[in-house]
C-alpha cells in the first residue's frame, strides 16, 4: 500500500512549484500583451486561472475556487457544506488578507512551540470562518514557499469513518494507490488506529526528509458533537475513533490541526479544547471589503450598510436582499432574544455570566433597539442602575466605556 508514497508526495510539491512559476511567467506576458488579445492564444477562462493563481495574495479581492485552485487541489470541493458555499461558487469568495496573515502567524507559532498545539477558529455563525479557512488553505498551498502539505475536511458532518479521513489524506497529495490504502481498513477501531498511526507516520517521515510540514484543517466540528452519542463529550481529544485523531494527529514541530465551529447554543459548552490555542475571528467587514464583495455599491452606500449591520457578513447579505427593513430588524432582534432564552434554560449556572457579557454588548451596539430588547419578559427586572453597574464592572469601564 505504501509503494510510491514518497514519489507521490515529491511529485505534488514539484507540481505546485512548477505551476506557480509558470503562472507567474505567463501572467507577466499576458498583462504586458498589447490590446485585448489573449497571450498565447489562451481562452478567457484559462487566462483568468493563470492571473488568479499568480496573485501574491496581499490584497482584498473576490475569486472563484475553480480559478484559484488547480483541479488536483480541489479534492475537498464536493465535501463543502452546500448551504454555505452554493452561492460563492457562482459569485466568488472574498479573500481577506489580514485574517489570513493572522492565521498563518498563529500556525507558525503552533508549529514552533514547545508542545504539539493546534488552533481553534472561533466566532459566531455568519462571520466568514469557513471562507477564511478556504482562503488559508489557498495561501498555504500556493503562497507559503511550498513548505506545507494541507489536508482539508471542510464539513465534518460528512465525515463518518476512517475511510473518509484516509481519502482526504491521500487526495491531498494525489496518492495513486488510494484504493489499496482504504482497502486496509478492517472495521476494528484498535487495528485501524494502529494502521492510521503508521500511515500518518510514514507520510510525516517523507515530509520531514523534504523539510516540509503538515497542516490538517477540520471545519464544522460542531456537527460531530451534535451527533447523539457525542452530545455529552466536551473535547475533541475524548471523541471516539477516528474523530479523536483531530487532536492525536498533532506532532511538535511537524504536524498541526486547525479546527473551527460556530458558537451556538447546542454546543456552547464545547467552546474550548485542550491543546488548541483560540483565534477569535473578525466579526466585522470593512467598507473596502463590502465594496469588493458587492461591486455595485458606492463607498457611501457601503458605509451606511456597515453602520446598519455592524459589518457582520451574514447580516450584510440579508440586508441587501431584504425589501422590508422593519421585518429585517425584528428578525435580528427576535433571533437574539430567542438565543438568550435558550442559553438561560440550558445552563442556569452560567446564565449570570452570559447576561452580564450580553448586556455590556447591548449597550454598545449601534444597531440594537436596546429599549425594546430590555423590555422583553426575561429582561424586565434589569434596571438602569444594574445596567450601569454591569457596564462599569467590566475591565476599563466596559469594552465600550468611552461611548
Amino acid at each position: 500500500s505504501y509503494e510510491g508514497l514518497a514519489a507521490a508526495i515529491a511529485a505534488r510539491f514539484d507540481r505546485i512549484e512548477a505551476a506557480t512559476a509558470a503562472a507567474a511567467e505567463t501572467a507577466a506576458k499576458t498583462t504586458s500583451a498589447v490590446g485585448s488579445e489573449l497571450a498565447g492564444g489562451q481562452d478567457e477562462v484559462k487566462q483568468r486561472q493563470i492571473l488568479e493563481q499568480s496573485r501574491s495574495l496581499t490584497d482584498t479581492h473576490l475569486y472563484k475556487v475553480e480559478e484559484a485552485f488547480s483541479e488536483e487541489d480541489r479534492y475537498w470541493e464536493e465535501n463543502v457544506r452546500t448551504v454555505r458555499f452554493s452561492s460563492t461558487f457562482v459569485d466568488g469568495i472574498l479573500y481577506r488578507p489580514e485574517i489570513v496573515q493572522d492565521l498563518v502567524a498563529r500556525l507558525e507559532q503552533a508549529l514552533t512551540g514547545r508542545l504539539a498545539q493546534g488552533i481553534m477558529v472561533k466566532g459566531p455563525h455568519g462571520v466568514g470562518k469557513s471562507h477564511s479557512l478556504v482562503n488559508l488553505v489557498r495561501k498555504l498551498v500556493y503562497r507559503s514557499d511550498n513548505k506545507y502539505l494541507v489536508t482539508f475536511i471542510p464539513d465534518c458532518e460528512k465525515w463518518g469513518s476512517i475511510a473518509k479521513l484516509l481519502d482526504a489524506i491521500c487526495d491531498s497529495f494525489g496518492f495513486p494507490n488510494k484504493a489499496d490504502v482504504i482497502g486496509r481498513v478492517k472495521g476494528n477501531d484498535v487495528l485501524d488506529a494502529i494502521f492510521l498511526k503508521d500511515f500518518i507516520g510514514r507520510i510525516d517521515e517523507v515530509l520531514k526528509s523534504m523539510g516540509k510540514q503538515w497542516v490538517f484543517v477540520f471545519d464544522q466540528i460542531n456537527r460531530i458533537f451534535a451527533r447523539d452519542k457525542f452530545r455529552e463529550r466536551q473535547d475533541v481529544g475524548v471523541l471516539d475513533f477516528p474523530f479523536c485523531w483531530i487532536k492525536l494527529v498533532m506532532k511538535r514541530n511537524r504536524i498541526t490541526s486547525i479546527i473551527s465551529a460556530s458558537a451556538n447554543n447546542e454546543v456552547s459548552y464545547k467552546d474550548r479544547h485542550e491543546g488548541f490555542a483560540e483565534y477569535d475571528h473578525s466579526i466585522r467587514m470593512t467598507c473596502d471589503e463590502i465594496c469588493t464583495l458587492f461591486a455595485s455599491l458606492s463607498e457611501d452606500e457601503a458605509a451606511v450598510i456597515q453602520e446598519t449591520t455592524y459589518g457582520v457578513p451574514l447580516y450584510v447579505k440579508e440586508y441587501l436582499i431584504t425589501d422590508d427593513m422593519a421585518a429585517y430588524e425584528q428578525q435580528i432582534e427576535e433571533s437574539t432574544v430567542d438565543s438568550l432564552l435558550s442559553l438561560e434554560s440550558a445552563d442556569a449556572r452560567k446564565w449570570k455570566i452570559i447576561q452580564e457579557a450580553t448586556l455590556s454588548c447591548v449597550l454598545a451596539l449601534h444597531t440594537c433597539t436596546t429599549k425594546s430588547f430590555l423590555s422583553t419578559r426575561k429582561m424586565r427586572k434589569v434596571t438602569s442602575t444594574k445596567l450601569f453597574f454591569h457596564k462599569c464592572s467590566m475591565p476599563h469601564g466596559g469594552i465600550y466605556g468611552s461611548h
